[in-house]
């Protein structure tokens, strides 16, 4: 539901979309699989492309730092796909920027009703402090901007009067 909700994106230009549709019209019988099945076997790196230009998309306007042309995060989300299709050695920096650190911005619209979204954050909060050792030189900026998104977070949190659940 998020490329329906950011300005700057729409459902029927995202990779996912194009891809189910392309599917569809290849393979009517698609359409009787289980929907998790479908997404996983054949939407799973369609999704994982969009999620990354919209990461950027949400990221953008939260950030006082330069995330690049929209150019350069194609480029960027093609590596990642790259890598997760096992071509080259993966750099888990690029997993933080935009994936996660778009997920600290939209962590309080995206909750479901049932779960704590203080809970993300502390997860997120651990997983920073615990990754820290493996952010040198230039990756070690996209861990400064996670805490000050966590921090971002938590501030949104308490504004919204959002209780913590421990």
């Amino acid at each position: 539901e998020g490329l329906t909700q950011e300005p700057d994106f729409e459902l029927e230009e995202s990779r996912w979309f194009q891809t189910l549709c392309q599917l569809l019209a290849y393979d009517e019988n698609l359409e009787d699989l289980n929907k998790g099945e479908l997404v996983v076997e054949h939407l799973f790196e369609a999704v994982l492309y969009d999620a990354i230009l919209l990461g950027f998309g949400v990221l953008t306007p939260k950030l006082k730092d330069d995330l690049g042309t929209k150019a350069e995060q194609i480029n960027y989300a093609n590596r990642v796909l790259a890598w997760y299709a096992g071509q080259g050695q993966m750099d888990v920096s690029y997993a933080y920027l935009p994936l996660v650190l778009g997920g600290i911005v939209i962590n309080q619209m995206a909750t479901l009703k049932s779960d704590n979204p203080w809970i993300l954050l502390y997860e997120l909060k651990e997983a920073v402090r615990g990754r820290a050792r493996l952010f040198t030189g230039e990756a070690s900026a996209i861990l400064n901007l996670a805490r000050e998104l966590l921090a971002w977070g938590e501030d949104d949190l308490r504004r919204s009067r959002i209780l913590r659940p421990y």
